[in-house]
């Protein structure tokens, strides 16, 4: 899992040119590329989530978002979000916003059996736990904050059904938190 995050990453790092477009109205410097850390997930969860996003153009983004658990309180392991975003302000690339996303996540997934013993002719009990890995499709809503000085904020929170892997516990993933 460490391998896949590091991976992660430096893909995410590697593909970032940090271009900037100049607004002539206002004579203002717009970036096309931003990080965001959720600050949520630690305190909430113990873990970890970054995103990236290309801004298009004023009313479309572009991004990644990598969530990485720590396995203790939630069965999911990591999950690695593409997603696109829709704004709908009259200023660029904040306020509210829609967006939809795939979750390719990944887990440990805990089931307890219960089966007759015919030897005994009593009940037992018998705890396993298997590694799953699956996509999801979600939507979700937030509002981002954009300061003059160009400190952004946001705030956002979307749903999303696992497809494939009908085995598991986990049919919803959330993705929520509070950016900087």
């Amino acid at each position: 899992m460490k391998k896949i995050f590091i991976i992660a990453i430096f893909a995410l790092f590697s593909f970032t040119g940090f271009t900037q477009q100049t607004n002539e109205a206002t004579n203002q410097t717009q970036s096309k590329n931003e990080l965001h850390l959720n600050m949520f997930t630690p305190i909430a969860f113990k873990s970890f989530e970054l995103s990236y996003e290309y801004l298009v153009n004023k009313d479309n983004g572009l991004g990644l978002s990598v969530f990485v658990g720590n396995g203790d309180f939630m069965e999911i392991n990591y999950i690695v979000s593409p997603f696109y975003r829709r704004y709908f302000s009259n200023k660029h690339a904040s306020g509210f916003f829609l967006e939809t996303f795939l979750g390719i996540n990944s887990g440990t997934d805990e089931m307890y059996y219960e089966y007759l013993n015919p030897n005994t002719g009593y009940y037992d009990y018998e705890y396993k736990s298997e590694k799953y890995t699956d996509l999801a499709f979600g939507v979700g809503t937030g509002y981002k904050f954009l300061s003059n000085d160009r400190f952004v904020g946001m705030v956002s929170l979307g749903i999303a059904r696992n497809l494939f892997n009908e085995h598991n516990d986990v049919e919803i993933i959330g993705k929520g938190g509070i950016y900087f």
